[in-house]
């Protein structure tokens, strides 16, 4: 913000000058001095109030009048629990000191956004997300890159020149939410017959690796990924199977005694099961139009849901949904 020079004599009905020359009395021309201002609003923002606050204190052109933008910026930079005095024995002579703990801004929350018209794509190219501030900036937030989407910002396949002779690398740059930019090569496992970019290396425990078109590098879709298992949780299902008579039951179901496969709109293609463990299972199979003997299985109650979920945990699932959670920069997940 600009602030008046006011040593400046104003004539009445002249406007307020800012800055630059001005002109005294005897005539002389001169520059005037200048004030700027910084303007930063702080509140205390929660699901009472943040309508109003945004409609009220956000009129510039960015941050919108947004309450769900607002929303996702609550306690984003000083929560009492985050800054309170500790006890710290610095020296290890037994004497205590206090200090605060370090603040590291981690971001603002998720929230759901994206285009609201159908043509966002075309208006965007055509620069209408500056030059239409009342339509297409409001309503085509994506496609005018109003907010940062975190996760993978871009991918890539490397020239032989950028990737310093190295044959069949591909370039991921993700971005979270504070706008760093991180960017990752990573060679393909040309042996492995695939449309899409397998790592050579194999991914550790949570890694994620976005779904890349192998000619051309480009991200199929910004929903599909390859994520890295830890090897215990595939070890710990297959024993898991293998207790319960599961792997049995499949062998049956892809041979002799597949589930009858009924038409579109026939009802569910499944049947209860009951296995080793004595808990209620629901097998099911695809209707006839897919033309396949696939089968698949899931709990048929909250008891054997809960006993599959401690199977998961017994595998550290735990290290997967970490990966996944911070690398799309979620708030929380659920496994079921």
């Amino acid at each position: 913000t600009m602030e008046c020079d006011y040593t400046v004599k104003r004539d009445e009905g002249k406007e307020w000058k800012h800055g630059g020359i001005i002109e005294d009395e005897d005539g002389q021309k001169r520059r005037s001095g200048m004030r700027l201002a910084a303007t930063v609003y702080i509140a205390d923002i929660n699901d009472v109030n943040v309508k109003d606050v945004a409609e009220r204190t956000l009129t510039q052109i960015f941050p919108m009048a947004d309450q769900n933008w607002l929303f996702a910026q609550r306690g984003r930079h000083w929560r009492v629990d985050d800054t309170v005095d500790k006890e710290f024995d610095e020296e290890g002579d037994g004497a205590q000191s206090t200090k605060k703990q370090q603040w590291v801004d981690k971001g603002r929350t998720r929230f759901k956004f994206g285009d609201d018209l159908e043509d966002c794509n075309i208006r965007a190219t055509k620069g209408m997300c500056e030059s239409d501030e009342d339509e297409t900036r409001k309503k085509c937030l994506k496609s005018c890159n109003i907010y940062i989407e975190d996760g993978p910002a871009s991918t890539k396949k490397l020239s032989l020149e950028e990737a310093g002779g190295d044959e069949a690398m591909y370039q991921v740059c993700t971005q979270n939410r504070t706008a760093v930019e991180t960017c990752r090569n990573y060679q393909d496992d040309t042996n492995v017959v695939s449309n899409f970019v397998v790592p050579k290396k194999k991914l550790e425990a949570g890694e994620m690796f976005p779904m890349i078109w192998r000619d051309n590098g480009s991200q199929t879709t910004p929903y599909a990924f390859q994520v890295g298992l830890p090897p215990e949780l595939t070890t710990e299902l297959l024993n898991y199977c293998d207790e319960l008579g599961m792997i049995d039951l499949f062998r049956d179901f892809v041979g002799e005694h597949p589930i009858e496969s009924l038409p579109t709109g026939q009802g569910p293609n499944g049947e209860f099961v009951t296995l080793a463990d004595g808990n209620r299972w629901y097998a099911q199979r695809p209707e006839a139009k897919w033309m396949s003997n696939m089968h698949w299985i899931g709990p048929a109650d909250e008891e054997t849901h809960e006993e599959y979920i401690k199977v998961l945990a017994k595998g550290n699932l735990d290290v997967v949904l970490d990966g996944i959670g911070k690398y799309l920069g979620l708030d929380s997940l659920v496994a079921y």
